[in-house]
């Protein structure tokens, strides 16, 4: 759990003013209280498995449950792509687990995907999403599912940038200046 909680912190640090977050992954109150420490006013966790969500809830602790009561954090079983297309705007999205070797678990990396994330996010809003990488630079299968994604995001946002490292992140918003990790690449 400690990992996550580095992970919620590193991913909040990301966006100028988390106030409204898109969680796409599971309900785990070790994500979800980082981003509330941060000011995340409200946390929409999204994932479209009813099963595994009820699982996951009936193992949080009372005070965890809390959250859920307190208004700022929703669970929502239903697909992110509908949600994301509802007409509600978020800061930060996050997609918690890295694109898959299947259709159903590649869902989340593909253009289509990334343009309804660019619609719905506020002006300043920023994706970001888990990227599987080496810790130094991408080879092999990885650079191809890397460079995959990547296209993907850069068709939908006009600034992208990818971070290699033992969790690998795609970081993607409306400006360079959105994106706190260098400009070493200019502006379309």
């Amino acid at each position: 759990p400690w990992a996550d909680r580095v992970d919620a912190h590193l991913w909040a640090t990301l966006a100028s003013d988390p106030a409204r977050v898109l969680l796409i992954g599971l309900p785990n109150p070790s994500l979800i209280e980082p981003l509330l420490e941060h000011g995340a006013e409200s946390v929409v966790v999204v994932n479209e498995d009813p099963q595994l969500v009820e699982e996951l809830l009936a193992t949080w602790t009372r005070s965890e449950r809390k959250m859920l009561g307190s208004g700022r954090v929703e669970i929502v079983v239903r697909d992110a792509r509908a949600v994301l297309s509802s007409g509600s705007s978020y800061d930060l999205v996050i997609v918690q687990s890295p694109p898959g070797d299947t259709l159903l678990s590649a869902r989340y990396s593909t253009m289509e995907f990334f343009e309804c994330v660019a619609g719905g996010l506020s002006e300043h809003g920023v994706l970001v999403a888990s990227l599987p990488s080496p810790p130094n630079a991408f080879e092999g299968a990885e650079a191809k599912v890397a460079t995959s994604v990547y296209a993907a995001a850069d068709a939908a946002f006009p600034a992208v940038r990818i971070c290699p490292g033992a969790d690998g992140l795609l970081v993607a918003g409306a400006s360079w200046e959105q994106i706190p990790l260098g400009h070493d690449r200019q502006p379309r």
